[in-house]
């Protein structure tokens, strides 16, 4: 195992606590016992002060995990399949042509800084 940093260095190479790259002792910083990269650095001294304790967190499991996914896939996709039975379907049952309006694809793009807003405020909130 090598440094990430320095590729030439192989002893004494120990893991980043928070994300498990490994470093070479110059490459790491010691907080509350624990080895640190300088990229996780920040993020762990924000957690310390604000009294955050990251090996306490508990993580969502698989099944809620896989539920959160399809409630969000029925809040962004319902609204969507909407839009595609009130104008792209019609549309297409007349066979008017091959490919949909220029105007429908904008329409979809329309639709996606909602979708990228709900995720941002999804990944906000707790």
């Amino acid at each position: 195992m090598n440094c990430a940093n320095h590729p030439a260095v192989a002893e004494h190479v120990y893991r980043c606590s928070r994300c498990g790259t490994p470093y070479c002792p110059d490459c790491l910083v010691t907080l509350a016992g624990r080895r640190y990269c300088a990229r996780c650095k920040g993020e762990q001294l924000t957690d310390i002060r604000s009294g955050v304790d990251s090996t306490q967190i508990q993580l969502a499991g698989i099944g809620r995990r896989f539920a959160a996914i399809w409630v969000d896939g029925l809040i962004i996709g319902l609204p969507m399949m909407i839009v595609v039975f009130i104008f792209i379907l019609p549309a297409a049952m007349e066979g008017r042509s091959e490919e949909p309006p220029a105007w429908m694809n904008w329409a979809g793009y329309a639709l996606s800084p909602f979708y990228i807003a709900y995720e941002a405020l999804m990944l906000k909130s707790r």
